[in-house]
């Protein structure tokens, strides 16, 4: 069987496991009003725990000072696993992110503007596969090593990517998630462009996804990274798993334009049945972690989908982005983090504020992850606790 043996993350919600619980069980606000990246605008950056966690890594790793935030909260996350991971056997690396290396390559370019040169390092600092890579070699790990970018998919495409290497024989084990940091003038720039930004500043949630009155667009952006160890074990050895991938899906449908997906929600619905077809339990799922990203065109289609799917027996429902902003190509492997959790504390988190969860909190062994992203790239996961396989 194929499941996850360690996680790690960085995020609004916080850096160590209790903080982590605390923030999610007991609904804390992590949300600032940004006046160090642009002022007046919501933005959810990591709090204050994993701040100081990077900034004491970066004091022991100076190496690593010059690298982007977003390969920083890679190798950060990546180093939490160090402990659990077998160098005898061969390891792979597939960390993601949807805007890649966003800051060093903003500010390379304002040097450009500036001077008429690009700075020393700038292409080796802003190459996507530098995430990986670096993951790699602070790890000392010896399988393959990639980076990519499928939008607000991509931390889910590299746990499937990682589902079938391994599920093919070719490797043992692999370190995966996405990581993003994208919170730059720039990039929030471009999605008030496209009009989904949150525009007032006044509300107590910034952005509530699957709010009762949900009637217009709020996302937010936040910053953050989740990485996983995925192995093979043997049936007996389940129990040195904190969640058995149980199956995976996706799908891609013929979206209406470069932003959106179809109002059926055809992509998702496509990559939840396939994932509940390959379920090797028959338990009904417990809690589905929404991609919701804070659209309401977006979260109408999810919505849409789910219906399709579960018809009169939907789960409990939950998105974490009401906390932790939308990460982008990090989102999937944020939601996969505290499902995780979810799983180990069998309960549902609770939003706090009016919503259309169907079921009230209750025990959780089985639970559903969504991503999609612009274009229509859909991937769903299903996890479940242990004590569920035989």
């Amino acid at each position: 069987m194929i499941g996850i043996s360690a996680h790690s993350s960085v995020s609004a919600a916080g850096f160590n496991k209790a903080e982590i619980i605390n923030a999610y069980f007991c609904q804390s606000d992590s949300f600032i009003k940004s006046n160090h990246f642009i002022p007046s605008e919501y933005c959810a950056g990591i709090n204050k725990t994993g701040d100081l966690a990077l900034k004491a890594f970066l004091k022991k790793h100076p190496k690593y000072q010059k690298l982007d935030k977003s390969v920083q909260f890679a190798i950060l996350c990546a180093d939490k696993l160090n402990e659990k991971i077998d160098l005898n056997k061969k390891t792979g690396v597939n960390i993601g992110s949807s805007r890649g290396t966003t800051q060093s390559l903003e500010n390379a370019y304002d040097s450009f503007i500036k001077d008429g040169k690009a700075p020393f390092l700038t292409s080796p600092l802003t190459t996507m596969g530098n995430i990986a890579t670096n993951v790699a070699r602070h790890l000392q790990i010896n399988g393959p090593a990639f980076s990519h970018s499928i939008t607000c998919s991509t931390a889910m495409q590299s746990l499937l990517n990682a589902y079938y290497w391994i599920k093919a024989g070719d490797i043992s084990s692999f370190i995966v998630g996405g990581t993003e940091a994208p919170l730059t003038k720039f990039t929030i720039s471009q999605m008030k462009a496209l009009g989904i930004y949150k525009s007032e500043i006044n509300d107590k949630y910034p952005s509530n996804p699957l709010s009762l009155n949900n009637c217009h667009n709020n996302m937010i952006l936040g910053e953050g990274a989740a990485c996983f160890l995925v192995e093979h074990k043997k049936p007996a050895q389940k129990n040195e798993f904190c969640a058995i991938l149980d199956g995976m899906g996706f799908s891609m449908e013929n979206a209406p334009s470069m932003t959106g997906i179809t109002k059926e929600g055809i992509a998702l619905s496509k990559s939840m049945n396939m994932a509940i077809s390959k379920s090797a339990t028959k338990e009904p799922i417990d809690l589905i972690i929404l991609h919701a990203p804070g659209t309401k065109n977006g979260e109408t289609s999810e919505i849409n989908a789910i219906k399709n799917v579960f018809a009169d027996h939907i789960p409990a429902l939950y998105s974490n982005k009401w906390l932790i902003g939308h990460t982008l190509g990090a989102s999937g492997a944020l939601s996969l983090d505290l499902a995780i959790h979810c799983l180990n504390e069998n309960r549902t988190p609770q939003l706090p504020y009016p919503n259309i969860s169907p079921k009230p909190n209750g025990p959780v062994k089985k639970i559903l992850i969504n991503t999609i992203g612009f274009g229509g790239n859909a991937v769903s996961a299903i996890i479940s606790h242990p004590s569920l396989f035989n």
